[in-house]
């Protein structure tokens, strides 16, 4: 089977140490208040990069790699073999916005001088940057928690599956700004759908996490692998060499990481139907 290494390295690096530094407080998974309110001031849209897989998974490879690597990951057999020769032109124009965020980010919030025109650009890099950051961190999450994506959970909702709606809420509530979720509220509303909006409620006033994560490093590293169909295609020897690298597991023993991950996915299994 054809693993991409580099692609798989470079996603859970950056989103294990994420997931790890984020503040937990009775089940709530927070980001640093800087970082909150930047987000928030900047309008920051990144929910509707759930609505498509594709386009998620185009933003992600815009952010950490070059345009030779980008290409490599959307054109690889681990990556997407559905691209279009489009979707490859769009990699080639729109990686400029997510090659120098760390230079951008330091001038914008220190308010560096710059004519409005480099300000406007330097703000849609970063505006771009952090919608395929914060949108596919909650993707991995929502993969972590209940087994399936975010991307997955919204395409099931819009075919009218309430529960999957309700689950994609409950990981992000910012999808309530979907016209979809709008139109669904909207009709429960109108109609007295008390079923639904208590469903909605409950979900929305409670945590997403029962318990502080053990490990979140190496349950990130499981979602991702799993959110790309690795981990139940790859053997356990090579799940265990690709953790290893990461840095995210220092056993050896196959025996003790089938455990680790059997306790993975039963987790999975208690919030199925949750």
């Amino acid at each position: 089977m054809y693993v991409d290494t580099e692609t798989i390295l470079s996603r859970t690096k950056l989103f294990a140490q994420i997931f790890e530094d984020m503040k937990y407080r009775d089940g709530w998974l927070t980001f640093d208040p800087e970082f909150a309110e930047f987000v928030a001031e900047q309008n920051i849209a990144w929910w509707p990069l759930y609505g498509n897989q594709a386009q998620l998974q185009d933003a992600m490879a815009l952010v950490l790699f070059s345009p030779e690597q980008a290409r490599k990951f959307i054109a690889s057999p681990a990556g997407r073999q559905d691209i279009t020769k489009a979707a490859l032109s769009r990699v080639e124009y729109n990686r400029e916005w997510g090659s120098s965020f760390e230079a951008d980010l330091p001038n914008v919030l220190g308010m560096t001088p710059a004519t409005a025109k480099q300000q406007k650009a330097t703000m849609e890099r970063i505006n771009g940057w952090l919608s395929a950051l914060v949108a596919n961190l909650y993707n991995y999450i929502s993969v972590m928690v209940y087994g399936i994506s975010l991307c997955q959970l919204v395409a099931d909702a819009m075919t009218g599956n309430d529960l999957a709606l309700v689950k994609a809420i409950h990981v992000d509530r910012t999808l309530l700004n979907l016209p979809y979720f709008q139109q669904r509220l909207a009709r429960a509303q109108l109609t007295g759908d008390v079923d639904f909006l208590d469903m909605l409620g409950y979900r929305i006033r409670n945590p997403l996490l029962r318990s502080k994560p053990k490990h979140p490093k190496l349950r990130m590293v499981f979602a991702i692998l799993q959110d790309q169909g690795l981990l139940e295609s790859s053997p356990y020897g090579e799940l265990l060499d690709i953790c290893r690298k990461v840095g995210v597991y220092a056993g050896t023993d196959v025996n003790a990481f089938r455990k680790s991950l059997g306790a993975y996915r039963q987790g999975q299994l208690k919030r199925k139907d949750f």
